[in-house]
């Protein structure tokens, strides 16, 4: 698993330390948690057992938390990682929680690959 490597211009490469270019965004609900019961999990599988693909915020049910997986490819080594912003929606915004970094590897089956 990968350390969260955020520099001042995006996620950088824990390889090649190259800018890691955004691939792809995904929405997801988290239905079996609620306001006050998120704790941040550092394996993928976690991740991949409890989250539910979603279209838009508008489906997540009030109380409930949603999750933003951010999908980053590094184009000078090739390679992938996978950042995990858990989030509560609150009216019109997202109170997100501390990102978490996993291994692109840890999500493969998750992510359809």
């Amino acid at each position: 698993m990968g350390l969260f490597s955020k520099g001042p211009k995006g996620e950088k490469c824990g390889v090649c330390k190259g800018l890691m270019e955004l691939r792809e965004e995904r929405l997801y609900a988290m239905p079996s948690v609620m306001v006050g019961h998120y704790s941040q999990h550092e394996h993928g599988k976690w991740y991949r057992d409890h989250l539910v693909p979603i279209e838009s915020k508008s489906q997540i049910p009030t109380g409930i938390y949603g999750a933003r997986v951010r999908l980053y490819r590094c184009p000078n080594c090739g390679q992938e990682r996978a950042v995990v912003t858990p989030f509560l929606p609150v009216r019109d915004a997202e109170k997100p929680e501390l990102p978490v970094t996993l291994e692109y590897l840890e999500l493969d089956a998750f992510l359809g690959r």
